[in-house]
């Protein structure tokens, strides 16, 4: 299907000095059509065809537009009587509008996705229609947009339909913004190489260089059982000679089976520390300073409160709940009381809005405060190269169930009873006795 040319931009609602919609009349992918400012309702760009044509297919190249919409109609007719040539297309969820993911998406709609009314007329200028009601931070458009024309009958008659165009030789064929290379005219047929030389050979001739370029090397023999001295000549083999193969092969020798019991007894001399760690969940295997602070592992990241860029569910959820069982508090947005901001990746909206204003890590750092139970130091999962670089400037914070127990001290043993058998000791002037209180 040939391309309808487009020859000037009619009229546009908004454009960037720096993207403006003439872009769209050049076949050149780089150059874009983006709105003036971020947050507009929508946009639209008219573009006037070369001539009355039909419309049979059209391909469109994203450029941040959430829906894209396309009319087309006649030059002098009114707007509102503009046929609907497709229909409103998706091309951006709400979450890849939000988070700034797959802004360039290419669609192909052919003749089936194409509105009825609209085919088999022509027409002389299409009014394109982007909106993006799901992001007010960036401005967005179109990279490109083609209409193609049906096939022209007189050509596909005198082609069979099975039957596919081929280029002549040396003719540069592009295919986009790829160019393809040209096809070589010699034609290279089975045998015809071997033909070649006997036709030489016979002639007289000597083979140059190029020639022999289709000598098959002929498939190794091995010696025969027969022949056991290195010293005897090579049987000639056409042009190539075989010698015979001197290389021995290395005996292979069996390496000794390691015992069973060795990893057994290496897990059995490891000591307390190991264990301690396995058990408490530090991964790491380091143990607390003697100046270390500690706190409750529900308190570990008190003072922490985090918003979420770049990540989605179920990752999100985890994260989430990973920081505020240790303490911590969650935003959904970035406000002023927020410290850290936990981004998956770079460009982001919130990433753009938290640069130079606050601490960005990415996940792993409440994954590995969680797993060794300790508030780790954020410049060692810092998403940017220049903060992981930095000094850090924040103590270590350990989990109360980490602080080392004290030794217990040696069992006291019970005291003995008195030598004269007397319960209450030697003296029991203190105490009264039945015939004195009678008295």
């Amino acid at each position: 299907m040939p391309e309808i040319k487009l020859t000037q931009v009619m009229a546009f609602s908004s454009e960037d000095h720096n993207f403006p919609a003439k872009n769209l009349l050049s076949s050149e992918n780089f150059k874009k059509w983006k709105s003036k400012s971020a947050g507009e309702k929508d946009v639209s760009v008219m573009l006037q065809f070369e001539c009355s044509t039909q419309v049979e297919a059209v391909h469109v190249g994203n450029e941040g537009s959430a829906f894209v919409e396309i009319f087309v109609g006649k030059l002098g007719a009114d707007v509102k009587d503009f046929e609907v040539l497709l229909p409103t297309s998706s091309f951006m969820s709400p979450a890849e509008s939000r988070s700034g993911t797959n802004p360039s998406r290419v669609r192909l709609f052919g003749r089936d996705k194409l509105s009825a009314a609209a085919l088999g007329r022509p027409w002389d200028c299409a009014r394109v229609v982007c909106t993006q009601p799901f992001c007010r931070t960036a401005a967005y458009g179109l990279a490109f947009v083609k209409f193609l024309a049906p096939a022209a009958p007189a050509a596909a008659a005198a082609q069979p339909a099975a039957a596919v165009a081929q280029p002549a030789a040396g003719d540069v064929v592009r295919l986009g913004s790829f160019t393809l290379r040209p096809e070589s005219s010699d034609e290279i047929r089975a045998g015809g190489l071997f033909s070649r030389r006997s036709q030489l050979t016979a002639a007289g001739g000597s083979l140059t260089r190029e020639d022999r370029a289709d000598r098959v090397v002929p498939p190794r023999q091995p010696p025969s059982a027969t022949q056991t001295s290195t010293d005897e000549p090579p049987l000639p083999t056409g042009h190539y000679q075989l010698k015979p193969e001197t290389k021995q092969k290395r005996p292979t020798e069996s390496k000794p089976a390691r015992p069973e019991t060795q990893p057994a007894a290496r897990r059995d001399t490891a000591g307390p520390a190991s264990s301690t760690a396995v058990s408490n969940g530090d991964t790491s295997g380091a143990r607390p300073p003697a100046t270390a602070t500690y706190r409750p592992l529900d308190k570990l990241l008190s003072g922490v409160v985090f918003a979420m860029s770049g990540y989605k569910n179920p990752e999100r959820a985890t994260l989430r709940e990973q920081g505020i069982r240790l303490g911590a508090k969650y935003r959904p947005d970035w406000t002023p009381d927020c410290t850290h901001l936990i981004c998956a990746f770079r460009n982001t909206p919130k990433h753009v809005q938290v640069r130079g204003r606050g601490k960005i890590v990415l996940g792993s750092w409440l994954m590995a405060c969680a797993a060794q139970k300790r508030r780790l130091s954020w410049r060692r999962h810092a998403l940017e190269p220049a903060d992981g670089r930095a000094p850090d400037s924040e103590d270590e914070v350990w989990a109360e169930e980490l602080r080392p127990r004290p030794a217990a001290g040696p069992a006291t043993a019970p005291s003995p009873p008195p030598a004269n058998g007397d319960e209450y000791g030697s003296s029991t002037d203190d105490m009264d006795t039945d015939d004195e209180i009678r008295m």
